[in-house]
């Protein structure tokens, strides 16, 4: 993985921006397939899935940097600071 990777934002100067919450974000060298996808739906990575190269929860709470629990450790800068809240539904 190389380059910067933006998450609910646009990089074409548009200033469009992701209207919503984004929870637990991970990337992976490969294709899952749909049994992986549904294993991994409702419960945090624990970093030690195959082919896994990052993986934000954004459990931080606070502050401008999410935490990556994969093996390579790649942390994130956070625009807006983490908005730490717990939903119901």
């Amino acid at each position: 993985m190389r380059g910067k990777i933006f998450l609910g934002a646009s990089i074409g100067g548009s200033g469009d921006r992701f209207r919503g919450h984004l929870d637990e974000t991970a990337v992976f060298n490969r294709a899952l397939s749909q049994s992986e996808v549904r294993v991994n739906l409702n419960h945090t990575l624990t970093g030690t899935e195959p082919g896994l190269v990052a993986c934000w929860s954004f459990d931080e709470g606070a502050g401008t940097v999410a935490g990556d629990q994969s093996p390579a450790h790649r942390y994130g800068l956070l625009g807006a600071g983490v908005v730490s809240q717990q939903h119901n539904g």
